[in-house]
């Protein structure tokens, strides 16, 4: 784009183009073709030119979008309202044509006195059109990976707020600009959540158009019919914000789903209870004194609860959940006990409308709180619940795949895409209740057991203390040169000497890297505030020459399933001062629970990418305390959140015993595992320490399993001097098993009979090597069958 030398820079500097960026002894800096300054100038000298000269065009205009709604845009709340106007803003201005056959857009170019910056911003937006796509994955506060449903094609944009806030597997109503501001692709004027119940209307409402304009031009129209179509795309909308639309809800039989219940007055107790224990040639099976199931048996062998009887003092209650089998259950009760009962009445309710009428009730605030299970118990009980739901899940005929289970469409290229989509609905599910604060399951296993691409693990891992460096120009230089500098001091050991945060401002490196401002990178302003809460964490780190442990994906699984019976006392740290980093969905999953509790986290509901440990000893009064600072990163705009524990040590008490204090009451209920997030978090930790000094730790300086790209200092060293990989050897079969049962129906149970937990073993007097030695899961008794299992060499030691 050409520049004249006297027109505005579009830098946004408000200096002339050749006194700015296109001076001659200068640099040039601007690449984009408009910035933010331009964008909003550029619209608003749009709108007010269609307040000015268009009134009765914006009049018709918005008559037109609402359509029948237009007296129900009261009843929407503000912050939806303003996506609306967005987006209503946006069609007037770049997709409604006018009489003429021209378009707003058009006529303000030609009239208005515009910008090169400007003009070139309104010109991309003439190019855009409104469309439906699905969310695959966002990276909070950075940006968002978009399918278009309508195009079948992935694009990435740029985007600070919705990618805070939207979830994987969302559908999306929004316009995208090919290039905006940042450099890349852009959300515009408006974007609407759309429920995945509308979904498929809008979608086939925009491609039956298309194919429509399609079969009589030979051209593509596909963004023209697209603007075209946008009001009666939106109508469907509003019409389910005000009347949601829900799928047909049917049973197994097929038939419409319907409360049905029946009254039957009890003439004999004591024979229908005989007759209903006693059935003959029907599948009825007692549960209690006075409830019976009554089952029906498919094709595939499966049985089913058709029908519920309950026996109330002299009322017999039967409920079902369709009309008809109301009325098949009714016949054959009467030919099997009929003598016994007299009907007293039938009712019947529609399952939609209650479904709806729940939709459309706001929430109300109750008079007095709401008794709600522990979080404790809850998170057991659905952890469960969901575990043996999902391992049966991948097994069982899923309607949306034709009748095929998710392992067997995952096997076929023509439902290999479908399948991942499942999932990831699946996942959306879990991080919107990670949002609510709400207890969630993970269930991001299911990529790697379909054997299927999981797009989350494309990301490079980077620990915290590399993006904190990264993040803050000069920060890593003034802590090498203040941990050289600290290194100097008299009594500065390598055992033992960090050094406490109240003291790191006497290095003269880190006040002139404050004085001097040290911005945080892409952004403006001071950045004492943001980078001080990892300070101490990266001196400290610098001081012992970066020592950064990578810890496999199945150590770190077997590792949080091992007792920590271990004395206090008898912990011993690999370093003054280190790192450990967890990348694996198990660990992270664990953290995310964590910082779900916390809502006031800026990554509080976001899917997290690596969580590094960062731990040394404090002693204060003769007390010794492992500090450990937990730094978990969704590696997006937000900095890593940080978590601290304090484990005293010193003592002969075990680190089980200190553990089971925590949180007491999430062991207190016989039966129900313990999920507390933090004893996990802490358990999986101290393992690891442990294992790093033991007699299996077979460490040593290598290349992480996810490599980052290596930050170079001035010397042109890299960053971490020394990374380490955990672990050696691990039996990758056994895991399998454990993680299998762990998700199996009754699998806790199974767990808690025949699989012992990992320990720790104590070296005998006479050993040369008095190390710890690490006794990994494993099961009772002999091998499973006649499986021949193998050790295999994981990637950390290729």
């Amino acid at each position: 784009m050409k520049i004249g030398r006297n027109e505005r820079c579009p830098c946004g500097s408000g200096a002339k183009y050749k006194k700015c960026c296109g001076g001659s002894t200068s640099t040039p800096k601007f690449t984009l073709p408009h910035t933010q300054v331009d964008r909003k100038s550029a619209l608003t000298k749009l709108l007010d030119y269609v307040a000015r000269e268009l009134p009765k065009e914006d009049d018709a205009a918005l008559a037109e979008f609402w359509g029948p709604y237009l007296d129900d845009d009261a009843s929407i709340d503000r912050v939806l309202a303003e996506h609306i106007d967005g987006m209503l803003d946006a069609w007037l201005c770049f997709d409604r044509a006018l009489g003429a056959g021209d378009f707003v857009v058009d006529r303000a170019l030609a009239k208005l006195e515009l910008r090169t910056a400007e003009r070139a911003y309104l010109l991309a937006m003439k190019d855009t059109c409104v469309k439906l796509y699905q969310v695959r994955s966002t990276v909070p506060g950075v940006s968002v990976e978009l399918y278009d449903m309508l195009d079948t094609c992935v694009l990435t944009v740029n985007e600070r707020t919705a990618s805070r806030t939207l979830c994987k597997d969302d559908r999306l109503l929004a316009r995208v600009i090919a290039r905006g501001s940042s450099g890349g692709a852009e959300l515009e004027l408006g974007a609407l959540t759309i429920s995945h119940f509308l979904a498929p209307s809008i979608l086939k409402e925009m491609q039956d158009a298309r194919d429509r304009f399609s079969q009589r031009i030979e051209f593509d129209v596909a963004n023209a019919v697209y603007k075209t179509i946008l009001p009666n795309v939106f109508q469907l909308f509003i019409a389910n914000e005000l009347d949601p639309v829900l799928p047909e809800l049917q049973n197994t039989d097929g038939e419409s789903l319907v409360i049905s219940s029946a009254r039957f007055v009890v003439l004999a107790a004591k024979p229908l209870r005989e007759a209903l224990d006693r059935a003959v040639g029907v599948p009825i099976e007692a549960h209690g004194d006075n409830e019976w199931v009554w089952l029906q048996e498919g094709a595939d062998g499966r049985r089913t609860t058709v029908g519920i009887f309950r026996l109330k003092g002299d009322i017999l209650e039967l409920e079902c959940n369709s009309v008809e089998r109301a009325a098949r259950l009714h016949k054959a009760l009467d030919q099997m006990v009929g003598t016994h009962l007299r009907h007293q009445a039938t009712t019947h309710e529609d399952a939609q409308s209650l479904v709806r009428e729940q939709l459309r009730q706001s929430p109300k605030v109750a008079d007095e709180p709401q008794e709600v299970l522990p979080a404790h118990i809850a998170d057991a009980l659905v952890f469960d619940h969901y575990a043996r739901h999902y391992k049966g899940w991948v097994d069982e005929p899923v309607p949306a795949l034709g009748g095929m289970t998710p392992r067997e469409g995952a096997k076929k290229s023509s439902h290999t895409a479908r399948v991942a989509d499942l999932i990831r609905g699946i996942e959306g599910l879990y991080q919107r209740a990670l949002k609510d604060g709400i207890t969630a399951y993970d269930p991001s296993w299911m990529w790697a057991e379909l054997d299927l691409d999981d797009e989350t693990t494309r990301a490079v891992i980077v620990p915290a203390h590399e993006r904190v460096f990264n993040a803050f120009a000069g920060l890593g230089d003034a802590s090498k040169k203040a941990a050289e500098a600290m290194r100097m001091l008299t009594g500065f050991t390598d055992a033992s000497t960090t050094v406490a945060p109240a003291d790191l401002m006497q290095s003269l490196d880190l006040r002139r890297f404050f004085r001097d401002g040290g911005a945080i990178a892409n952004d403006t302003g001071p950045a004492i505030p943001a980078c001080e809460p990892y300070l101490g964490l990266l001196v400290n780190l610098d001081l012992h020459r970066r020592k950064v442990f990578w810890v496999d994906h199945d150590l770190a699984f077997l590792l949080e399933n091992t007792e920590v019976d271990v004395k206090e006392d008898q912990v011993r740290l690999p370093f003054a001062f280190f790192a450990l980093v967890f990348s694996d969905r198990h660990t992270l999953s664990i953290a995310e629970r964590l910082l779900g509790r916390r809502k006031a986290d800026p990554l509080c509901g976001q899917i997290l990418r690596v969580a590094t440990a960062y731990i040394h000893i404090k002693e204060e009064s003769r007390q010794r305390t492992l500090a450990v600072t937990l730094a978990v990163d969704a590696l997006g705009a937000d900095l890593p959140s940080l978590v601290d524990f304090e484990v005293p040590i010193g003592s002969e008490r075990a680190f089980a015993s200190f553990l089971e204090k925590l949180h007491p009451e999430a062991s207190e209920v016989p039966g129900l595992r313990n999920t507390d997030p933090e004893t996990a978090l802490l358990r999986l930790i101290l393992n690891t320490i442990l294992f790093a000094t033991s007699a299996d730790a077979k460490t040593g300086t290598a290349t992480p399993l996810f490599s980052p790209r290596r930050q170079q200092s001035k010397g042109g060293e890299p960053v971490s001097e020394s990374v380490f990989n955990l672990p050696g050897t691990i039996d990758i079969l056994g895991i399998k098993h454990l993680q299998d049962l762990r998700r199996a129906p009754g699998g806790g149970e199974l767990l808690s009979r025949f699989m012992v937990r990992g320990h720790w073993r104590k070296p005998q007097k006479h050993w040369d090597d008095q190390r710890l030695r690490w006794i990994a899961p494993y099961w009772k008794g002999p091998p499973l069958a006649s499986v021949i299992e193998k050790a295999y060499r994981l990637r950390g030691e290729e």
